[in-house]
Formats: C-alpha cells, sequence, structure tokens
C-alpha cells in the first residue's frame, strides 16, 4: 500500500499587528530607508521559517528511507510558490533527497566492488558472489557446497545496505554513503563517512553545514511551537520554563529576536498574569534542592552501614528527579576513589574487595557502572520522557539486578531504547519484576527497537499472530514486552527445557532473540522432541534436498518449521530448525556459517548443559577457517572462535565475576584521574581471572597511556598473547596492538617486520586459520606501503600465494587483493596473468563434485572479470569458455543427484 504523503505544514509565524499609531510629522529619507531595511530583514526570516517548516515536515518520510514522497512533497511546496525568496533551500534538499534515492540503484553499476561482502540477512550472513539483473546473487547455506539465492537492493535492511554503499565507495571513490545517510537526515553519520578532500567531497561538507544550520533551525521552531502549545493547554509553568530554556539556547537566532519578538513579548505578559498553580506536595526529595552529597564509605562495618545506604538512595532519588546524573556520576566515583584509598598502601587491595562485595559500597560501585554503561545524557532524556520515577527508584536499589544489567550492556547497544523497553516490561508484570529481570533485561537489550516479521515468508498474511497473553493482537513484529510475555506464560506452563529463572541475561540473549512469529515457537514447543543434551539431532532430523542445494529449488507454501521438517531442505534449512526451535525450548542456540574449499556451510551451536556448549553440530572438514554468527543483542558478526571464548565454562566462575567487577573499578578510577588506583585494580582483576582478555587489554592500554618505552610495553603483550594461545583469533588482536604501538613508536618497517613474524608464528601455530594468516599479510603489505617499500610489498603478495594459495578461499582473497594493488599501481596486466596461470598450476578442475565445481567456477568468473579490465581478451574468453563448460557439468550432475529428493 503507498504511503500517502503528509501535506507540508504552512505555519508561517505571523509578526505580530501592532495597533494604529496616532498622526506623525512625515518620516525623513533616512528613518524611511531604515524602515524598508527592516521590512526587508523581516519578510527575509519570515521566508526563511516558511521553508525549514517544509524541510522538517518531510523528516518522517525521510526517517522511512521514503526520499521520492519527501521530494515529491516538497515539489508540490515549491510549485505553490514559484517566486518564494528561500527556493534555493528547499531545492538543495529535494537535491539531497534525489541524491539519496539514486544511491541505491547505483550500486548496479558496482558489481565488482560488491562481491564479496558479508550481509546480514535475518539471523545469519550471506556473502554476496555477483550482481545479475539488478538482484545481489548470494551463495549461501549449502552442506557441501553453495548455492544461489538472489536477494533485491529494495528488501534489504539498513544495516546491510549501508555495508555495500561504504564498499561501493571505497572501491570506485564515490559518496553514496554519505549522500544515503544524509537522505535519512542523519549528518553526523553522513559526515563521519566523507573520506578524502576531492571538490566533490569538499562540495559535501559544505552542503552538510547548510543541512545542520537547518536542522537546527527547526531545533527552534519547535521549542517555540512546544511553548505555544503549553499556553493553548493551560501549563503556565511549564510554558514558562520552557521559555527560558529556549531563549538561554538560542539568545541571538533571528527567529526569537526578529519573527517571534512580538510574540514572545505577548506570551511573557500572559505567563506574567497568570495566577499561580498550587505547589503539588514535595517529593521526598526537591528537585530545586542541591545535591544531598554521600556519606564517606564505610569499608569496615564499624560504623552504622544503613546510615550510608540511606545517604546513596536518597541522592540517586535526587538524580532521578532533577535529571543531574552528571552530578551523581562525579560523586558516585569520587567516593569509590576515597574508599579504595583508605589507610596504608597494604590496606589498598582489602579496600577493593570490600568495594564489590555485597553491601552499600557495592551498590554505589553498580550505580556508577550503570551511569558510564547508559550514559548520564541518555538517563536525563530517559527521565524527561518516563514522567514516573518509580523504576529507577527501585533499580536503584537492587544490586544484584544493576549487576545483572551491567554484566550484559555493551557499548553498540541503543541503551536509552533498551531502557524504556525494560520500563515497559517493568510496569507490566509488576509480581515478576525481581525473579524475571534477567529475561527483562535479555529482552530489552535484543529488543530495543521491535523486529518486523514477513508474513509473506511465514504465510500468515491477514491472519491473527495472537500472543501468548492477548489473543486477538495482529501485530506483525516482536517486541520486548511480547517476547517476554511469551516465554515467562511458557515457563509457567512447563513448556519449556530449561528454566529461565536461573539463566543469566546473556544466555537468554541467545534464546529470546528468534526472529519468528509466535506460531512456529508454540510449534516447536509441541513438536520438536528433543531432549536438551541431544537437541544436535534436530539438525540431522531434516532430509537433506540435493535439489534445493543444486537447482534453487523452493518446496515451502511458507517457510515454517512444519514445512521444512515435512519437505526436507540443505543446510542452512537444517541450522535454522534446529537452533530456532532449540530457542522456542529455553536453550540458547544459533546457526554458525561459513565457507570452505567446496563453498559455504551453515552448521549450529547450542548449549546442552549449564556451562556446556557444543558449537560444531553439522560442521564438517572442509577447511572452514572460521565460521561466523550474529550476535543478536547488537547486530554484530562474531567469528566462531570469539564465540568459543565467550561460551568458555571458565567466564562463569566467581573468580572471572570477581574479575570483571575489579576492571569495572579500574575504568571509574581511570575515567575520575586515579590512575594509580586504576592501576591497582587492573592488576587484582588480573589475579583473580588470569585470562580475562578485558583485563589483560586494561593493562596494555595503561601502560600506552604512560608511554611506556615500546620493549616493556611488548614484553607485556607477549606474556598477553602466550596465556591466550589456544584462542587464534585473540592472538590476532594481540598481534594487530603490537604492530600499531611498534609503528606509533619506532616506524612502520619495524612494524612490518614485526608482522612478518607474526605470520610466520601463526602458520606455525595453526596453519588451518587461512582467514588471520592472510589478514596478517595485507597488514604487511600496508606496512610496507607506509614505508616506502613498493618492491617488498609486492614481494609479500607473491609469498603469501605460495604459502596459502593453494586452498581455493585463501587463493580468492590474496587474488583479489593483489590485483587491485597492482592495478592501482599500472600493474594489473601483468599480475592478471601470473594469477590465471598460479591458478591453473595449482588447481585441478573438478569433474564430479557439484560443490566443488561452483566454487571453482566462481573462481574463474573472479580471474575472468580481470582479464577483462585488463584488455587480456584472450585469457578471458578462454577463462569464460572454462567456466561454462562447468556450468553445463553441474546442471547434468545437479539433475542426477537430485532425482527423488522430493521424496
Amino acid at each position: 500500500m503507498p504511503e500517502v504523503i503528509p501535506a507540508v505544514p504552512k505555519l508561517t509565524p505571523a509578526l505580530p499587528k501592532t495597533a494604529p499609531e496616532p498622526a506623525a510629522p512625515p518620516p525623513t529619507a533616512a528613518a524611511t530607508e531604515s524602515e524598508a531595511e527592516t521590512a526587508r530583514i523581516q519578510a527575509r526570516v519570515r521566508a526563511r521559517i516558511e521553508s525549514v517548516q517544509a524541510i522538517e515536515g518531510v523528516r518522517p518520510l525521510m526517517a522511512r528511507r521514503n526520499f521520492a514522497d519527501a521530494a515529491k512533497a516538497l515539489g508540490a511546496w515549491l510549485a505553490e510558490r514559484p517566486a518564494h525568496p528561500q527556493r534555493a533551500l528547499v531545492e538543495h534538499q529535494i537535491t539531497r533527497l534525489r541524491a539519496a534515492e539514486q544511491a541505491t540503484p547505483a550500486l548496479l553499476a558496482q558489481a565488482s566492488a560488491l562481491a564479496g561482502a558479508q550481509i546480514p540477512v535475518g539471523n545469519t550472513v550471506w556473502p554476496v558472489a555477483s550482481l545479475t539483473n539488478g538482484h545481489l546473487i548470494c551463495r549461501v547455506n549449502t552442506q557441501f557446497g553453495i548455492i544461489e539465492r538472489p536477494l533485491e537492493l529494495s528488501a534489504l535492511s539498513e544495516a546491510a545496505l549501508l555495508i555495500l554503499l561504504q564498499r561501493a565507495d571505497a572501491s570506485a571513490k564515490t559518496t553514496f554513503t554519505p549522500a544515503y545517510l544524509l537522505g535519512t537526515g542523519k549528518s553526523a553519520e553522513a559526515r563521519a563517512a566523507l573520506r578524502g578532500t576531492t571538490p566533490k567531497v569538499e562540495a559535501m561538507r559544505a552542503d552538510l553545514a547548510e543541512f545542520d544550520q537547518v536542522a537546527g533551525d527547526g531545533a527552534v521552531l519547535a521549542e517555540l511551537q512546544a511553548v505555544e502549545n503549553l499556553l493553548a493547554g493551560q501549563d503556565p509553568g511549564q510554558a514558562q520554563e520552557r521559555l527560558a530554556q529556549c531563549e538561554k539556547a538560542y539568545p541571538t537566532h533571528e527567529f526569537l529576536t526578529i519573527a517571534y519578538a512580538d510574540k514572545i513579548s505577548a506570551w511573557q505578559k500572559q505567563l506574567a498574569s497568570a495566577p499561580t498553580p498550587a505547589k503539588p506536595p514535595a517529593p521526598t526529595v526537591n528537585a530545586s534542592e542541591t545535591y544531598p552529597g554521600l556519606a564517606t564509605l564505610t569499608l569496615s562495618g564499624s560504623a552504622a552501614p544503613d546510615s550510608d545506604r540511606k545517604r546513596l538512595l536518597l541522592a540517586a532519588q535526587w538524580a532521578i528527579s532533577t535529571g543531574k546524573w552528571d552530578i551523581h556520576f562525579a560523586q558516585l566515583k569520587s567516593a569509590l576513589a576515597a574508599a579504595a584509598g583508605l589507610g596504608p598502601r597494604t590496606q589498598h587491595p582489602q579496600n577493593l574487595e570490600c568495594l564489590i562485595n555485597p553491601g552499600t559500597p557495592a551498590l554505589v560501585t553498580e550505580q556508577a557502572r550503570f551511569i558510564r554503561a547508559v550514559g548520564p545524557a541518555t538517563l536525563t532524556t530517559f527521565c524527561a520522557t518516563v514522567k514516573s520515577p518509580e523504576f529507577l527508584t527501585w533499580l536503584f536499589e537492587r544490586q544484584s539486578v544493576l549487576a545483572a544489567f551491567n554484566d550484559t550492556i555493551q557499548a553498540q547497544d541503543k541503551a536509552g531504547d533498551a531502557l524504556l523497553a525494560w520500563h515497559t516490561i517493568w510496569n507490566a508484570d509488576k509480581d515478576n519484576r525481581e525473579s524475571l529481570a534477567n529475561l527483562a533485561i535479555a529482552c530489552a537489550l535484543v529488543f530495543d527497537q521491535p523486529v518486523p516479521i514477513s508474513p509473506d515468508v511465514y504465510g500468515f498474511a491477514k491472519k491473527t499472530e495472537s500472543s501468548s497473553s492477548s489473543a486477538g493482537d495482529t501485530t506483525y513484529e516482536v517486541s520486548a514486552i511480547r517476547r517476554y510475555r511469551f516465554y515467562r506464560d511458557s515457563a509457567k506452563k512447563g513448556s519449556l527445557k530449561v528454566p529461565i529463572n536461573e539463566m543469566t541475561p546473556w544466555e537468554l540473549v541467545w534464546v529470546v532473540d528468534a526472529p519468528v512469529p509466535e506460531s512456529e515457537l508454540v510449534w516447536a514447543q509441541k513438536h520438536a522432541n528433543f531432549s536438551r543434551r541431544d537437541w544436535g539431532k534436530a539438525y540431522g532430523h531434516i532430509r537433506y534436498r540435493m535439489d534445493r542445494a543444486t537447482q534453487g529449488v523452493n518446496p515451502y507454501k511458507a517457510y515454517t518449521f512444519a514445512e521444512i521438517e515435512s519437505e526436507g531442505g540443505i543446510c542452512g534449512d537444517q541450522a535454522y530448525f534446529a537452533a530456532m526451535t532449540a530457542k522456542a525450548n529455553g536453550i540458547p542456540a544459533m546457526v554458525i556459517s561459513g565457507e570452505g574449499d567446496r563453498g559455504g556451510h551453515a552448521w549450529m551451536g547450542y548449549e546442552l548443559g549449564r556451562n556446556e556448549w557444543k558449537l560444531d553440530t553439522g560442521r564438517y572438514a572442509d577447511h572452514f577457517a572460521a565460521g561466523t554468527t550474529r550476535e543478536p543483542q547488537t547486530g554484530r558478526i562474531i567469528k566462531e572462535q570469539e564465540l568459543r571464548q565467550l561460551t568458555d565454562p571458565a567466564r562463569r566462575t566467581p573468580a572471572y565475576e570477581k574479575s570483571n567487577k575489579l576492571l569495572a573499578l579500574a575504568t571509574l578510577f581511570t575515567d575520575s584521574t586515579q590512575r594509580t588506583l586504576g592501576t591497582l585494580a587492573a592488576n587484582a582483576a588480573l589475579v583473580a581471572a588470569p585470562k580475562n582478555f578485558a583485563a589483560w587489554s586494561t593493562k596494555l592500554d595503561l601502560l600506552a597511556e604512560a608511554k611506556a618505552p615500546c620493549e616493556e610495553w611488548l614484553k607485556e603483550s607477549t606474556r598477553m598473547r602466550t596465556t591466550f594461545r589456544e584462542f587464534p583469533d585473540l592472538v590476532q588482536v594481540i598481534n594487530k596492538r603490537e604492530a600499531d604501538y611498534t609503528t606509533a613508536n619506532v616506524s612502520s618497517e619495524a612494524a612490518r617486520k614485526l608482522v612478518h613474524i607474526q605470520t610466520a608464528r601463526m602458520e606455525r601455530m595453526d596453519a588451518d586459520r587461512s582467514d588471520l594468516i592472510v589478514e596478517s599479510v595485507f597488514r604487511e603489505v600496508e606496512l610496507a606501503e607506509k614505508a616506502g617499500d613498493e618492491e617488498k610489498a609486492g614481494r609479500v603478495f607473491r609469498d603469501a600465494l605460495r604459502a596459502k594459495g593453494q586452498e581455493i578461499v585463501p587463493f580468492k582473497k590474496i587474488a583479489t587483493s593483489y590485483y587491485a594493488w597492482a592495478a592501482a599501481k599500472d600493474k594489473g596486466g601483468e599480475t592478471a596473468r601470473e594469477l590465471i596461470s598460479f591458478f591453473d598450476r595449482k588447481f585441478k578442475e573438478p569433474t564430479d563434485d557439484v560443490f566443488a565445481i561452483s566454487a571453482y567456477t566462481d573462481t574463474l568468473t573472479k580471474l575472468s572479470e580481470m582479464a577483462k579490465a585488463q584488455g587480456l581478451e584472450t585469457q578471458q574468453r578462454h577463462l569464460e569458455r572454462r567456466a561454462e563448460k562447468l556450468k553445463e557439468l553441474k546442471e547434468k550432475l545437479g539433475k542426477q543427484q537430485s532425482r527423488g529428493a522430493d521424496r
């Protein structure tokens, strides 16, 4: 159904007409000229207001990416005002919208740049292979290879679209990303996406300045409109406060001083004559009072701890009432630092223990952690949005609930939206506020924004999707409150395999996130009959279909668990069925995917017992260097090895918990410039849990801030690398930090030599991790370039080909980067010949494996594109003929092997 284009508002603030003046002598020429100038200024400002209001009126359409209708609405506004003095301002906005509208279709001309992109689709990540007929072709989800799945650009999420736009910009030096972001009204993000100093980029920066000025003008108009609305609603107190804030924030803005000057004078007279409203009963804490202060924290227990707690809660209530969270936050950190420094230095470690053990000092710690994680400004906005203070009052009294939230929230989370979602749950379920707090936290963090559910995919279009608590609800999206109610009610009915009240928020994040309608979850609870420890059997329970893998057959009327169970599917369907049905039954699970010698594959991971995970159900020995999954809380893509580290049972021990709390203290102390205490707390965190990666990272950060000599810093990083030697991905992070520190403190050439050693070490340690080895190779090339050694950079690429180029996935990665590097240096032709020759020597053409044929053909296509770009017509034709013959062979084999697949 097409969107209704809202009429652009015509709210032109008329300058109040003054009463007729008595007859006066004829004005002088100077006075007449002055009056004419005043009239011109007033007309200009009035016109500016009209144009700003027109632009602000289409912002909802911009936010929904409906650029065409937004431009159409502004065009209609201009058509009604052919001689408007501020036409140029509106025309500029239309130009921005047209540029944003063209950003997506412009991707169709960037096929080579998009190939290889990893984009989020639903709960998994799909690799883009090519662009064909206006569709992205993604090769994903096969048991022994890959299958092509088309995607329309218009169907992509914004996150996926931005990934593609950024790749196109990096490849072709275009500005699609900032143009698109500016069209949605995200000027800060657009500015951050601009790179370089070309004339086009500089013109966009200037355009951003104009856009921001319009947005600022719109904010002023919104404030003035709010004052007018409050006066109309008979709320003079709020109107007076809002007007005072507006005048303080924009004291010289011409809208206030010229266009609204008379109107503001009239408002002020109206406010002065308004009766003083009756004062409501005074709250426990009066917002006008000064900060009540904190008691000196008692760590020994000899004084009255209840008194300390009372002062703490009073101070928190003051922050809730006033919204001045920055003051409360600063005081909390000061109190912690003062308490930690009590007594002789030998007393300090004991003090740190007292600050994290149950009691008032630990509540101070958790309050400070919470404010730091959420942000004082976000809390101020939250308090202004949610007028009732009961939720934060309840929360700030409960150390364990605060700690659960603090241990789970991540920097990428939308903290304000998550708090609003949690507040909704808290209001709706008074009986389980504390007992199911972990479930509420998980739902709030995962669904800080509701997730739409496609009725076309699941076949429930125009049908009711009722939740377990509100039959008849026809909402086609998952919200935090909806998913919370489902699992709460399922637990009450005994429909889950796991007691959710015993699970941490981190575990529950991997339970509640399934992007499916609740009818699917209910079906899984009734029909997926596996024990928790044996849930991996659900993967093999789905019959494998070669016709779906080789010919793209879609056997489903709708993509439901019942259809998948009945019709069978490929590895992506098997992993999806197994992971999602596990989640429906309360078992943490995820779909993991990767690319190996014979293409892409998907498998499943799940928690088969308390702190016991299995992450390789359905994973085959096909040189999958590292699988990836989508972290449900933030949507970021994480590697399989990071997942293994996150699910390590050691992270659920009391020692690790203690280490994390000490590390949080270290961060709070460092924020307060108490670096000595910060270092002490960081060291204590490492003593408590020597394998706490974050604690090691903090230690290196503190050494870097202290400008430690490179030799001393590298000595500590070597100890860290030894500690995490069984986690190659973490070793890679350490290696990169070492190279960066060496670059900054010694030279690029010294860093390149270090990276060369690191790469050799990685090959000895774990030769299967070709993805990490290739990453190191690219870093060495980059450093050789910085050192001005172009010849060395080329040798690094050639050495990498000899060392890792005999596996199909590393070859494609190395070849793509090597060719791009060479083409930029006018050596593309000779490098393309070198790569084609190397591939022919090292890779045998498959003859009987459809999945290996797909991977081989994909590589031939990439080499053919290189040959075409360099005018190597003979090589191009030869590669294309080989690819065509292999496609014919693949189709023939696929049909043979698919016989009876639908039975």
